[in-house]
């Protein structure tokens, strides 16, 4: 919980961390119900996990938990428009490539954030098909120069750009 609390969702003094306003409830759903001696959780729903496998919470509820307030543009990132980005139609959730309880997230951070794009694109660790005959050097860059994974817009207007040079 240290690593958390040092995360940009755990800050105490920052009105866009969800810790001051609503706590771990805000993100995994009313856990006090679950650890009511009253009750013992039974006859109320599930808290919300992230991840994958059957005992986590749906892709679309762990989205939209995301979203509710990300999408708003809520933190350094402004607005993410997710629904119908690449990462959407492929299935793939947030926390697949984020990492939330830790003091820093990977992707965020330009000496890992390669790492963890190519757990999948592995190809584009060697080489790049729309720069094969160019000469970039790609040490100087990551993969969030040119893409941005979550705006489906800024991703199309990427590639247009690169199709026009």
């Amino acid at each position: 919980m240290h690593a958390m609390a040092a995360s940009a969702h755990g800050k105490l003094n920052s009105p866009e961390s969800p810790i001051p306003s609503s706590g771990c409830e805000s993100s995994h759903g009313p856990g006090s119900f679950h650890v009511s001696r009253a009750h013992g959780g039974k006859g109320f729903p599930a808290m919300a996990t992230f991840g994958r496998g059957d005992d986590v919470a749906s892709r679309e509820e762990q989205i939209g938990t995301c979203l509710s307030c990300h999408e708003n543009g809520s933190g350094e990132t402004g607005p993410i428009l997710w629904w119908g980005s690449v990462h959407d139609r492929r299935n793939i959730n947030c926390s697949r490539c984020h990492l939330i309880h830790t003091e820093s997230d990977p992707i965020k951070e330009k000496e890992q954030q390669d790492k963890v794009c190519f757990k999948c694109h592995r190809k584009q660790k060697t080489r790049h098909p729309e720069f094969e005959n160019k000469d970039i050097d790609f040490s100087k860059h990551t993969c969030s120069t040119c893409h941005d994974v979550h705006n489906r817009m800024k991703v199309i207007k990427t590639q247009k750009s690169n199709q026009e040079q």
